[in-house]
C-alpha cells in the first residue's frame, strides 16, 4: 500500500508540577490516508499518549502551569503490509505563573529631600478556562461517493475584551478528503474555511487567551451525491484566559539627604517569563 496523507491532534491530558520540572501528560489523535494494492482507500485514525518533562528551576510543586500543544511537523512515514510508522514533531508552549514580591520605597524619612513618581503595574488575579463548540453545515461535493476523512486547523486571529467579555475570532480550515462516485472513484479534497466569533465571560481586563484545539467531528446529512447532501462539523476547543487588573503605586524615585548618607539601591523585575 501507498500512504498519502498522515496528521495528528495533540492535546494536554495532565501536568505534574515537581521540583524544578513538569511532566507533561498527552494524547494525540493520529489519522492517515492509505491506498492498498487493489486501488481500495482507507482512513485510519489511532489515539496515543505520551509523557515529556520541562525542565525550569522556577517550578515548584505548587506552581500553576498551563501548556498548549501544536504539531509542528510529520516525517519518516514508513508501511508495510500491515503498520504503518510516522514521527510527529510537536511544539509545547509552556505557561508558568510566578508569585513575586516587589519592595518599594514610598517615604525616605525626615532631612531628606525625594522625587515620587507613579507607576502603573499589571496584576494578575485570577484565570479562567472554559469550553464551547462551534457547529458549521457546508454543501458536499456533488461527484462524492465517499467521505474518508475531515482534517481540521484553527487559527486564532484576534482577542478583543469589553465589559465581561472576551471575544475571540479566526478562521477553521477544514479539509475533506474523499472519494468520487465515479466507476473508478478517484481521491479529491475539498476546502472549507469558516470564520468565528466566540465570546466568554471575562471579568476585569484579560491580559492573554490560549485556545486549544480539542478535535473534529463529522456528520453526513441528506443524500450524497445529491443538492441536498451536506457535512456537519463540530469543533471542540478550551480557551484559557487570564485576568490582569491594573494597579498603580507612588514610590521614591530620587532622593537626597544634607545630614545622612543614602545608599540607593535599584532593581528590575520581569513580569512574564516563557520556559
Amino acid at each position: 500500500g501507498q500512504v498519502l496523507s498522515v496528521g495528528a491532534k495533540p492535546k494536554v491530558i495532565n501536568l505534574l508540577p515537581a521540583s524544578g520540572s513538569v511532566m507533561i501528560e498527552s494524547s494525540a489523535l493520529a489519522k492517515a490516508v492509505i491506498v492498498d494494492k487493489d486501488n481500495k482507500y482507507f482512513s485510519l485514525e489511532e489515539s496515543i499518549t505520551f509523557s515529556q518533562p520541562i525542565i525550569n528551576n522556577e517550578i515548584t510543586p505548587d506552581s500553576s502551569i498551563f501548556a498548549n500543544l501544536s504539531v509542528v511537523d510529520t516525517s519518516n512515514i514508513q508501511a508495510t503490509e500491515h503498520h504503518i510508522s510516522f514521527d510527529i514533531t510537536i511544539s509545547v508552549a509552556l505557561f508558568l505563573v510566578l508569585d513575586q514580591n516587589i519592595k518599594t520605597v514610598q517615604n525616605v524619612g525626615e532631612d531628606c529631600f525625594q522625587r515620587t513618581s507613579s507607576i502603573a503595574y499589571s496584576n494578575l488575579i485570577s484565570y479562567t478556562d472554559d469550553s464551547f463548540e462551534l457547529t458549521n453545515e457546508v454543501e458536499l461535493p456533488a461527484n462524492i461517493g465517499a467521505v474518508v476523512q475531515v482534517q481540521s486547523d484553527t487559527l486564532l486571529q484576534n482577542v478583543d475584551t469589553g465589559e465581561g467579555i472576551l471575544s475571540l475570532s479566526g478562521k477553521i480550515i477544514n479539509n475533506l478528503i474523499y472519494l468520487t462516485n465515479e466507476d473508478n472513484p478517484r481521491l479529491k479534497t475539498q476546502k472549507y474555511t469558516i470564520n468565528f466569533t466566540q465570546e466568554i465571560s471575562a471579568p476585569d481586563v484579560t491580559s492573554m487567551a490560549i485556545l486549544q484545539d480539542c478535535g473534529t467531528s463529522y456528520e453526513v446529512q441528506g443524500e450524497l451525491s445529491s443538492v441536498k447532501g451536506v457535512l456537519l462539523l463540530k469543533n471542540e476547543y478550551k480557551v484559557l484566559s487570564f485576568i490582569n487588573r491594573v494597579q498603580s503605586a507612588d514610590v521614591v524615585c530620587d532622593a537626597f539627604s544634607p545630614k545622612y548618607q543614602l545608599l540607593p539601591t535599584n532593581k528590575s523585575y520581569t513580569i512574564q517569563k516563557s520556559c
